[in-house]
């Protein structure tokens, strides 16, 4: 987490609190209605955009966890799986180890990697599933962006200008607002935005050079 502010990590740490909490009892209403496509889309959702949040502050172990809980889940959406105990096992151990890596970058410490033994519940190969995963094979870490765009992004998320729009005008001073919270459909929009489109902040085209015109010749007076 090298070059984080601390603003934009305390921002990251209450939408994940947010997220983690959601996740316990979504987990527990999928796992007694494993056909519940909407149970398991907002659970897939969660692990996703903790994981994006994770990759923008680089912590590594976070991803890396939300990585396999993403996988699993992502082939069960698909129809190529189905979820089994081992896995709801291994996803509310996740939330703890999760719950712990957040605390640990809430007090400024380097966050604990999961057991390899977790990453490889989440394995849809039953052989795999039961024995400790190597240790390589942890998965690519995501591109990472820079805190200028990080913070045009949370800036976005709590309500400020969209890049590239004019600035609203200015108001009487007043007591400054608490800033709107956003749903996770929205911060994980943007977060995708983040990885395939153009980036917040990113710099508009070069305006076309004015074309320059000649200054007139004054007419020759006439001849006597």
């Amino acid at each position: 987490m090298s070059g984080v502010t601390a603003e934009i990590a305390a921002d990251f740490i209450v939408e994940a609190q947010e997220i983690l909490d959601r996740l316990g009892e979504q987990l527990v209403a999928l796992e007694h209605a494993p056909d519940d496509r909407d149970q398991l889309n907002a659970v897939f959702r969660g692990f996703h955009t903790l994981k994006g949040g994770a990759g923008f502050l680089g912590i590594t172990p976070m991803v890396e966890l939300c990585h396999a809980a993403e996988e699993t889940l992502g082939s069960v959406r698909a129809g190529q799986a189905a979820l089994e105990a081992q896995h709801f096992d291994a996803a509310q151990r996740s939330l703890d180890w999760l719950q712990a890596m957040l605390d640990a970058v809430g007090a400024g410490t380097e966050p604990a990697h999961a057991p390899a033994e977790l990453i490889a519940q989440f394995s849809l190969d039953p052989v795999v599933a039961a024995a400790p995963a190597p240790a390589s094979s942890a998965p690519a870490s995501p591109e990472m962006i820079g805190d200028d765009e990080f913070e045009a992004l949370l800036d976005q998320l709590h309500g400020a200008a969209a890049p590239g729009s004019a600035p609203p005008p200015a108001k009487p001073a007043a007591a400054r607002p608490a800033p709107d919270m956003i749903d996770d459909d929205e911060f994980e929009a943007l977060l995708d935005q983040l990885h395939g489109g153009a980036a917040p902040g990113a710099c508009p085209a070069a305006p076309a050079p004015a074309t320059r015109v000649a200054p007139a010749v004054p007419a020759s007076p006439p001849r006597p």
